[in-house]
This record gives structure tokens, sequence and C-alpha cells, in this order.
């Protein structure tokens, strides 16, 4: 569901992010007092939303490093509006299963396109070496809520991931 240009208006930090994950978005990231740095922030590049001395600003954050920002305002409103139609622009893709069996990787392609939901396949290069490629299936914007009323945890695997 689209939110139309009379309710951005009026959007605050906390009606932002509750659209943002409403409309499927995956990666954004608000910093302010209601939201720390996700662990995840500090390796993906994403736009981040900021607020520094009475200052909101967006700026495009890689390995926590910053752009200089491509908008600045005092006000809440004209931040969450800007911030909200630049994440929105562009494609959410949420991985919904990693395999190292590509049979598993297809099998899951064809239960989700069975059912109604377009999903894409990659095989991905080796995370180290003498193991076999993961095969990555992921869906896009809101039908990764669909595929969470399928499956309680996600991505779904064929492996255990490395303790810490």
């Amino acid at each position: 569901m689209r939110y139309n240009e009379a309710h951005l208006y009026s959007m605050n930090i906390e009606e932002l992010y509750e659209r943002l994950l409403a409309e499927g978005c995956g990666h954004f990231y608000i910093r302010s007092h209601l939201h720390k740095q996700a662990e995840w922030a500090q390796y993906c590049g994403v736009h981040a939303l900021r607020k520094r001395h009475g200052v909101w600003s967006v700026c495009y954050t890689e390995r926590s490093d910053s752009s200089p920002p491509s908008f600045e305002t005092t006000s809440e409103s004209e931040a969450c509006e800007y911030y909200y139609k630049l994440v929105t622009s562009y494609e959410h893709t949420h991985n919904v299963g990693v395999f190292e069996d590509k049979n598993l990787a297809l099998a899951l392609k064809d239960e989700l396109e069975a059912i109604g939901i377009s999903a894409t396949h990659q095989d991905t290069v080796p995370r180290q070496q003498g193991r076999p490629n993961l095969q990555v299936v992921s869906v896009v914007g809101t039908d990764i809520f669909k595929v969470r009323e399928l499956h309680d945890e996600l991505p779904l695997r064929d492996y255990e991931l490395p303790l810490r």
C-alpha cells in the first residue's frame, strides 16, 4: 500500500519507520534518538537519515563512511517525506533462502512461484575455499510478508552458521 502525498507532509520519524517496514523496505537506516545503528549498517551501503544538532540530513553510508548530505533541513516532516520518497523509489530484495544444495534452492523458488510469489535464484561465489557456492532465493518488496506466513524463520538454510 502506498501512502498518499497528504500523509507525507505530517509524517514524523516513528511513522516513517513504520511505513517503510509496511512497504517491505529492507535496506534503510534511520539514526535518531529512537533507532541506534544496526550491526549490519556498518557493512552495507544505505541511505541514512540522521538528526544532529537540530538538523535532519540524508547521506549515503557504507562501512562507517558517509558521503556529504544529499538533503538537509530543520523540519522533521520534510526530512521524513524526502527519505520516504528516496527509499521507496528503489527495489528492496529479501533473501528468503540460502542453501549449499542447488536443488533445495530451486525447490523453494518453485514453491513460491506456484502460489504466485515472484522469486529469483542466484548462484553466488563460494564463501570459503572447499565449500560449495551458496544458492540464494530472493523476493522483492511486500512479497516478504507472504513468505513469512509460510515459513517462521528466514532465511531458510541447509547448513549451520558458524558460531561467533
